[in-house]
């Protein structure tokens, strides 16, 4: 007798944990990846492959995350409305300022030391309310989405997800050019992340997670789905936050879930359960870490596989060495929230 699956949220989410370990993996292979081809140039078939997968999987890493964070928005709510918004601001405001501000010392440190920069580059600064920030970019917009989400949850759906994907397609990309500090147009992405946070929010109604992924039909659409979206990437090359994408992508996730729901619970997958119940430590710390051995490395051992490989094991390594150190001296909590948790050795004191 086969093993029935339950598809229904439990107390700790394992599946969730899973996929989110295996984003946040993907977000480190990918900076791993660019961290060792900064110079652009050919560094044969292996990085090439990263490479096209890393394009392949673009439109369905960060998307995945969102729509993840979203599932979780009732769960706090269940709370009390002010509990859930002193943990935003403690658990995502905080750490969203504080390595916002870390991350712009480092880049100008490194411009001035290393780069012979005569000026200090006080853009960045500015870019940092609107979130259009190296890396923390992510946190500001969930921030955002999570304070937002639950006045809209009783609104109806339909006409705030067409004015999250008309607004992400027509909002002119020129008007973020000229802005201080702004690369790339933050206005449209933030619309268009949002349609995949506030579905996941929507998602835990009514068991509606449970009764679409164990559907044979949803199986097969989502399937179609995610061949059609790698087939545009692979032909097309559009930018991964092209809202054309978003239905697919949505339908994609079907499989995605029914997989996680499957397997996400595996003693094998124990490593992507631990990196995303630990996500935000692997999310902003691989990033530095990256970029700065990276830099020296580069200088000795040059470009290429082995570059990336080593920078993978330290986006991995270095994270895991910060948490250890974390469950010892309770002060490095601070690095992650607007608290002081206790060390292990103090629980069981």
């Amino acid at each position: 007798m086969s093993k029935k699956i339950s598809y229904e949220l439990d107390t700790r989410e394992h599946w969730i944990d899973f996929l989110r370990g295996a984003c946040i993996f993907l977000v480190i292979v990918l900076h791993a990846h660019a961290n060792s081809t900064l110079a652009g140039v050919d560094h044969g078939a292996t990085m090439k492959a990263i490479d096209q997968i890393n394009k392949l999987i673009a439109p369905f890493r960060m998307e995945l995350l969102f729509f993840l964070s979203g599932l979780l928005v009732n769960k706090g709510l269940n709370k009390g409305r002010t509990i859930y918004n002193i943990g935003k601001i403690k658990y995502i405001l905080f750490p969203f300022l504080l390595w916002s501000l870390f991350i712009f010392l480092l880049k100008e440190g490194k411009s001035i030391i290393f780069n012979h920069a005569t000026a200090v580059n006080w853009y960045y600064l500015v870019s940092i309310p609107v979130g259009s920030t190296d890396l923390t970019w992510f946190l500001h917009n969930i921030f955002i989405f999570y304070m937002i989400t639950p006045a809209l949850l009783s609104s109806k759906p339909i006409p705030i997800l067409l004015t999250c994907l008309l607004v992400s397609y027509f909002f002119p990309h020129e008007w973020h050019i000229g802005l201080p500090g702004v690369n790339y147009p933050f206005i449209n992405n933030l619309f268009y992340f949002f349609i995949f946070f506030y579905i996941g929010a929507l998602s835990q109604n009514n068991g509606l997670i449970n009764r679409i992924i164990t559907c044979n039909t949803a199986g097969i659409l989502s399937f179609i789905s995610t061949a059609i979206v790698f087939t545009i990437t692979w032909q097309l090359e559009k930018e991964p936050t092209w809202p054309i994408y978003a239905p697919f992508v949505l339908c994609s996730f079907i499989l995605i879930l029914r997989a996680a729901k499957t397997i996400g619970n595996k003693p094998y997958f124990k490593p992507l359960n631990f990196m995303g119940v630990n996500s935000l430590i692997f999310y902003l710390v691989h990033f530095p870490a990256q970029v700065v051995i990276g830099y020296f490395l580069c200088k000795i051992i040059g470009e290429g596989p082995i570059l990336f490989a080593i920078l993978l094991c330290l986006g991995i390594g270095i994270p895991i060495t910060v948490i250890a150190l974390k469950n010892r001296i309770p002060f490095l909590s601070l690095a992650f929230s607007a608290e002081i948790k206790k060390s292990k050795s103090q629980h069981s004191a």
